[in-house]
């Protein structure tokens, strides 16, 4: 199988969190369009999971960033100097979008 980065490989401290955040992403993106269909007794229990989940994607994203910070992510295959800009950009406003959620 080709990937993206090569032979080399996220750690798997990246991969988890990279996961993880985006299974709790996928989990309030999923309650917070259907939430004001439940009914308020269902709303009083999910409301204080969804602010948790949102708080705990904020953190986790910290952590990510900061792992980042401090590790070298696997090197890129050769490819034109403006897709590797194109992905620095788009793996940017990922995070970005991340913490402004």
């Amino acid at each position: 199988m080709t990937h993206l980065f090569g032979d080399d490989r996220y750690p798997r401290v990246a991969i988890g969190l990279h996961w993880l955040i985006a299974a709790l992403i996928l989990f309030n993106l999923g309650f917070g369009f259907f939430m004001e269909d439940f009914p308020k007794s269902v709303k009083m229990v999910i409301l204080p999971l969804h602010f948790s989940a949102g708080f705990t994607v904020i953190v986790l994203s910290l952590l990510r960033i900061a792992w980042r910070l401090t590790h070298r992510p696997p090197l890129l295959l050769p490819a034109p100097r403006w897709q590797h800009v194109a992905a620095h950009i788009a793996h940017f406003l990922l995070y970005a979008l991340m913490l402004i959620m």
